[in-house]
């Protein structure tokens, strides 16, 4: 059976796009949260889900990136997901804040430095699995924590609006 494809093209936009992560919310996972998609795959409600907390990021500190694999002789693919974050000013509360995260599965929703929003983790959830606390050295080093979740889906994450998840905050 072949597999249908549907392609529409690419155009170059204008150079008005920046890079980086400004704040990121984290849930728990939960597979009993359900998302309402739109025609594009894009999501615009979610119900069912555990409340999350926000986390903001300083500027030119966080990202995400998604490679994709495919395996041609098993007809697979999978986009794993790499989440990297950056907290600063290293303490107890944030200690403890950085334990919890790391107990359980997590989804993230992610907002960008374009103002738009990417859900992380829709269908398995994404584990912590690399970090660092950090007292740094030299007066200007970095004290604080460095984290990173991998989720592995497959799909790659999607643009969610805030309205979609702004109840779960």
């Amino acid at each position: 059976m072949a597999c249908s494809i549907t392609l529409n093209g690419y155009e170059l936009s204008c150079k008005d796009n920046v890079g980086g992560l400004e704040t990121v919310y984290i849930f728990p996972f939960s597979s009993s949260t359900t998302y309402t998609k739109i025609v594009d795959g894009s999501i615009t409600g979610i119900t069912g889900g555990p409340s999350g907390k926000e986390y903001e990021q300083r500027p030119e500190t966080a990202n995400f990136a998604e490679a994709i694999t495919a395996n041609i002789q098993n007809g697979t693919v999978v986009y794993e997901n790499t989440l990297t974050l950056s907290f600063t000013k290293l303490d107890q509360a944030l200690r403890n804040e950085v334990k919890e995260i790391t107990k359980g599965r997590v989804t993230v929703i992610t907002k960008d430095a374009n103002g738009k929003f990417w859900l992380h983790g829709e269908g398995r959830g994404g584990d912590v699995n690399g970090g660092s606390l950090l007292s740094g050295t030299a007066f200007a080093d970095k004290n604080g924590v460095d984290l990173t979740i991998l989720f592995k889906e497959k799909e790659p994450a999607v643009e969610i609006t805030e309205a979609a998840f702004s109840g779960l905050i």
